[in-house]
């Protein structure tokens, strides 16, 4: 049962904005609205499926052969639902589910020869394929119930064109005989106006309103003011009473064709239910293929041995926002299974530390990572995170303690299909305490066997890199006063806080008195870490001169 932190996991990792992303590129209705309310996969193998059909989807799609049919497939649900009750749809929700069971059978057609050959393109796709057969006489029925311009077919329904030929000449007849009357001696001084209406389904024209009296016909409607009257000439009486008997004629034909056709789709309406759903899992599939061909992503190896290896990875949301996203590689592993992310605010270690867990989502999800080839994401049941303020005045927490029962449930969580995310943590409290702390918690989840990944300021943290062979220390790099938001793993990194503030304007003399009130051992933590961060710079340097050379 999902908790409060889970669903803060989601918000934290920006889930929902990446299931926007998804949903806009589904092709149906039903998909983008099912792409709203994806979880990730409880079950590894549910996932690997997924992930199996996001490739043979990316595999039809590079090949120029996109799903047919999808973008017909509608939400007629409730439909269907109405055609189960015995109920006769009007002729547009009949062609809503004809145009929605045509776009299925050509769906089923296409990927059922997808699976075709020795070496076939999607057979996975193509065993979705042959879930969504219907009844050959259903189809056709449907498809053919319809003409071109989305009526009741006259091919189809020789009765119904009959009627309507017979309707459409009484129309011309009448037309021309009330032409011929207007311009008759008994109607010259009488009309209103000089055009033809209809009224109550009759055709009539307007005359003034005193000549209603002269018996020149059946007055069917008065204008507003009064002073027209509308009459059906008596010359046409006869042929408005045939047209109208026509006209009741094609209705009862038009009733008795829905009614067939809705009794028909009642009849496989639990068929027709399950091949939308599996078309929306189809469309579900060729979205996440979609997004990965933007995201430049690939297929992860997925194990379950709580392994994350990233290589070049770049958070989706900045790469679908066109950000110029620096790549990183980011690792935790069995034998290191904590990470500490250290240096600069604004350096970028949040979101790495983000990258890391939406990436184990996108797994989970069948979608793939944005990262170079190679790169491993292994399945975890729980992915929990704890990132930004988590004051609730509801609960009357303070941010500090909000993050506590945060921690508190990451801790009880912690184990080894465990990946737990943690933002500057402990943070909010008295440095040396909250350090302390910091440290104790990620010993702890690292004894509970699970992953670990934090980013912190914290001496005592940076320090674990040194003291425990299970955590790796990573700094993101700081150049000339700036971040360039690079990852570098096996440093420790300094927050450069000092620097910061001078570059951003603050009096010099308030920066150096600043140095002057920190304790000689963190004075000489950071000359140390500033030292090794040029000392680096340097080796970096004369490693590309060298190779410049051969």
């Amino acid at each position: 049962m999902a908790t409060d932190l889970d669903r803060q996991t989601m918000l934290a990792l920006d889930w929902p904005a990446l299931l926007e992303a998804l949903g806009d590129l589904a092709r149906t209705a039903l998909g983008r609205r099912r792409a709203g309310q994806l979880e990730p996969a409880c079950d590894p193998e549910e996932a690997s499926l997924l992930l199996e059909t996001t490739e043979e989807a990316l595999r039809l799609i590079e090949a120029g052969n996109g799903p047919a049919g999808l973008a017909e497939v509608a939400d007629v649900v409730e439909l269907l639902a109405a055609c189960r009750r015995g109920e006769a749809l009007e002729v547009e929700e009949l062609r809503a589910v004809a145009g929605t069971v045509g776009g299925l059978a050509a769906l089923a057609r296409q990927l059922r020869s997808c699976g075709e050959g020795p070496r076939p393109l999607a057979p996975t796709l193509a065993l979705w394929g042959r879930r969504l057969h219907l009844d050959p006489v259903l189809v056709d029925t449907l498809t053919g119930a319809f003409d071109e311009r989305g009526g009741l077919s006259e091919r189809t329904y020789p009765r119904l064109g009959e009627l309507r030929r017979e309707a459409a000449e009484l129309e011309r007849r009448a037309r021309r005989s009330i032409e011929e009357l207007l311009d008759s001696a008994d109607f010259a001084e009488v009309l209103q106006d000089r055009y033809v209406t209809v009224r109550d389904g009759r055709f009539v024209v307007p005359i003034k309103a005193h000549a209603k009296s002269l018996g020149l016909g059946i007055v069917h409607d008065t204008s507003r003011s009064g002073q027209t009257v509308y009459l059906e000439p008596n010359q046409l009486v006869p042929l408005g009473n045939r047209r109208r008997l026509v006209e009741a004629e094609i209705a009862r034909e038009e009733l008795r064709i829905r009614r067939e056709l809705s009794r028909l789709i009642g009849a496989q309406a639990d068929a027709i239910e399950a091949a939308i759903e599996q078309a929306v899992a189809v469309d579900l599939a060729f979205a996440r293929a979609e997004l990965a061909r933007r995201l430049d992503a690939v297929r992860p190896v997925v194990g379950r041995e709580g392994t994350i290896a990233l290589r070049a990875a770049r958070h989706p949301l900045l790469v679908l926002q066109g950000a110029d996203v620096v790549p990183n590689d980011l690792e935790v592993t069995a034998e290191h299974p904590v990470l500490v992310l250290t240096g600069p605010n604004a350096g970028g270690k949040t979101v790495a530390l983000k990258t890391i867990g939406i990436c184990a989502l996108l797994v989970r999800s069948g979608c793939f990572v944005p990262a170079a080839e190679g790169s491993r994401v292994d399945f975890f049941d729980s992915v929990l995170a704890d990132i930004g303020d988590r004051q609730s005045i509801a609960e009357g927490l303070s941010s500090f303690s909000g993050h506590l029962r945060n921690l508190r449930e990451m801790v009880e969580r912690a184990g080894p299909a465990a990946l737990l995310l943690c933002d500057e943590i402990a943070s909010g409290t008295d440095p040396s305490q909250g350090g302390a702390l910091a440290r104790a918690l990620v010993e702890r989840m690292a004894e509970a066997g699970a992953r670990v990944v934090v980013t912190t300021h914290y001496a005592q943290l940076k320090a674990m890199g040194a003291a425990d062979e299970r955590v790796v220390v990573a700094a993101m790099e700081f150049h000339g006063g700036r971040p360039t938001y690079r990852a570098r793993l096996g440093v420790a990194g300094e927050s450069h806080a000092l620097e910061i503030a001078r570059e951003t304007g603050i009096d010099p003399a308030l920066v150096a008195r600043a140095r002057s009130l920190m304790d000689e051992g963190e004075r000489a933590l950071g000359d140390a870490l500033r030292e090794l961060e040029r000392e680096r710079t340097r080796a970096e340097r004369l490693a590309a001169e060298l190779a410049a050379e051969r």
